[in-house]
């Protein structure tokens, strides 16, 4: 991939959350969180400004009535290779220590 996607970079962000003491309850589905592991990282680039455009388009003018949402996500190409480039950064993040050891 050009280097020159790199420039686009502040466009990917990653959000890093710990999940820390988490409680097994016997009591609550396998869906709750209650049940997450007590330890853990987790990285998730997203495009903050993509290049890519939706569209939001009313159905009705009937305030009640939901409108067509098209959001037309990776759209553009620079899109999509930046959020490759996003994903090899956060695996080379997660396989170099000391966070490879989590």
């Amino acid at each position: 991939v050009d280097g020159s996607l790199m420039d686009g970079w502040m466009d990917a962000q990653e959000l890093a959350t710990r999940n820390f003491g988490s409680e097994v309850r016997s009591d609550r589905p396998i869906t709750d969180l209650s049940r997450a592991p007590t330890h853990g990282v987790t990285i998730l680039p997203s495009l903050i400004m993509p290049h890519s455009r939706g569209t939001v388009k009313l159905n009705s003018a009937d305030p009640s009535v939901y409108p067509a949402i098209d959001p037309r996500y990776f759209e553009a190409d620079v899109d999509m290779q930046q959020m490759v480039e996003a994903y090899k950064f956060v695996r080379k993040v997660a396989t170099t220590g000391p966070l490879s050891e989590v």
